[in-house]
């Protein structure tokens, strides 16, 4: 009889445990599926945000009046978007050929592309965007001679 009682014991133990570890789970998934509500808000917002920056630099000949930052959390950032898709500040100064301190003065005349504020005290650029931006002030730039 102790024999069937400890072996009972145990089965009971065995299924407490995994009956704990589904509710672990569950608590888990169920704050992942918030976490992913949250983030397709945000990423809702941020798009519309974006329409809005380029209907503003359509209605201004390409020209944003005043600096536009994106804002996602770095958490859904880094993960969600390739990468090799977005560009650092000193990545941008380089292909522009230009300091981090022009650069700086360039963001705050809101001469830039719009930017993805990727923490509070960083911020990227998409790729396409400053490669579309470098094309159209290509375009625009004034003669070397006329100097």
């Amino acid at each position: 009889m102790n024999g069937h009682s400890t072996a009972r014991r145990a089965t009971r133990q065995f299924v407490e445990r995994e009956l704990s570890q589904l509710r672990y789970v569950g608590q888990r998934t169920q704050k992942m599926i918030t976490e992913l509500v949250e983030f397709e808000r945000q990423l809702g917002a941020s798009i519309e945000e974006l329409e809005r920056v380029k209907e503003q630099m359509e209605l201004n000949d390409n020209q944003v009046l005043e600096p536009t930052v994106v804002t996602l959390p770095v958490r859904d950032v880094i993960g969600r978007m390739p990468v090799k898709e977005l560009m650092t500040q000193l990545q941008v100064a380089k292909a522009l050929s230009v300091s981090r301190t022009t650069l700086w003065k360039m963001r705050k005349e809101g001469r830039l592309p719009p930017q993805i504020r990727v923490s509070d005290r960083r911020v990227a650029f998409r790729r396409a965007d400053v490669e579309a931006w470098i094309e159209r002030a290509g375009e625009n730039a004034p003669d070397c001679n006329e100097v």
